[in-house]
């Protein structure tokens, strides 16, 4: 499963990946933590937690891998480092071969890599107000679910299959 989570900052993203991680029941968890909001969920062999290193941070989530061990990968705030990235691309085409799941967050629709777009099968989106982001999703949903987007308070999201 990919999920995507979008939305303005602020709003509950890194609350609903934490809550979304601490349900989770896996044999282990990679989160590349651009912000280091998710530095305390480390637990050694088990949750492994990184800002820094983008590059071997993927050889060791590839390395320790393979199918029948449940992993999940969450990658914070990817639109900063994952366009155009040829690790971002492999993983995303490749990951359900190795048993890996992906969440994904960012602050806005229009510049999440085309990848990670294509491949989501679920979007979480918060609240939306930039143009560009809603003349995206206008090519995907109706004016009335549109209008819901614009409008969600804190904490407030919905679920898209796109």
């Amino acid at each position: 499963m990919i999920e995507t989570v979008v939305g303005k900052r602020g709003r509950g993203k890194t609350s609903l990946v934490a809550e979304i991680i601490a349900k989770q029941k896996r044999d282990q968890i990679f989160i590349f933590d651009y912000c280091g909001e998710f530095r305390d969920f480390a637990v050694p062999g088990f949750c492994y937690v990184v800002n820094t290193g983008f590059r071997e941070f993927c050889h060791a989530l590839w390395d320790n891998s393979r199918e029948g061990v449940s992993t999940l990968l969450v990658l914070d705030e990817i639109s900063i480092y994952g366009k155009n990235n040829y690790l971002v691309e492999h993983i995303y085409r490749l990951s359900r071969h190795k048993g890996i799941d992906i969440i994904s967050t960012a602050q806005r629709f229009r510049m999440l890599p085309v990848i990670v777009r294509s491949q989501s099968d679920l979007f979480r989106i918060f609240q939306l107000t930039e143009e560009g982001d809603l003349q995206y999703l206008k090519n995907y949903v109706s004016p009335e679910i549109l209008s819901v987007i614009m409008r969600l308070d804190r904490f407030q999201y919905i679920n898209l299959s796109l």
